[in-house]
C-alpha cells in the first residue's frame, strides 16, 4: 500500500489539471450524500423549458437570478450523465454577494422554487434536491 501526505499548501500549488483531477477522485469516493446520513440525494433533470420556468419564479429575488446564471458556469464535471460541482465561493463572487449566507439562502430559494415547480415535497434543509440540467 502506498499513501502520499499532502497539507493544504501543497494542494493549493498543485497544476490546475492535477487539482481538478484530485478533486474529482475526491468527489466519485465521497459522492453526494443526503445530510441525514441515508440514501444519496436525488439527480432530477431539468429541461430548458423548466429553466425558464424555474428563472420566472426567482426574478424578484435578483441575487438568486446571479446565482442561477452561475450554475451555467461548472467547474467540475465527471461520471455519466455527468454531475457537475461547484464551488460555493466561486459562486458567491460571481453573484456579487457578500457572504455565504446569502449564497446559500439563494440556493434555497432555487431549491425550493425547483421542488414547487415539480410539486415534490423535498425542498426542506435536510432533504435537499439536487438539479441536473440537460
Amino acid at each position: 500500500m502506498t499513501s502520499i501526505l499532502l497539507d493544504a499548501q501543497k494542494i493549493q500549488n498543485i497544476p490546475a489539471p492535477v487539482h481538478r483531477w484530485f478533486e474529482q477522485q475526491i468527489s466519485a469516493v465521497l459522492g453526494p450524500r443526503s445530510a441525514s446520513g441515508g440514501s444519496s440525494p436525488r439527480l432530477v433533470a431539468c429541461t430548458e423549458a423548466q429553466a425558464a420556468n424555474l428563472l420566472n419564479r426567482i426574478r424578484q429575488a435578483p441575487s438568486a437570478v446571479e446565482v442561477f446564471f452561475g450554475l451555467a458556469h461548472p467547474e467540475i464535471s465527471f461520471g455519466e450523465p455527468p454531475v457537475v460541482t461547484f464551488r460555493l465561493l466561486n459562486l458567491q463572487r460571481r453573484a456579487g454577494l457578500e457572504n455565504i449566507t446569502e449564497l446559500l439562502e439563494c440556493l434555497d430559494l432555487i431549491n425550493r422554487a425547483f421542488a414547487e415547480m415539480c410539486h415534490d415535497p423535498a425542498s426542506d434543509a435536510i432533504d435537499r434536491l439536487y438539479i441536473r440540467m440537460n
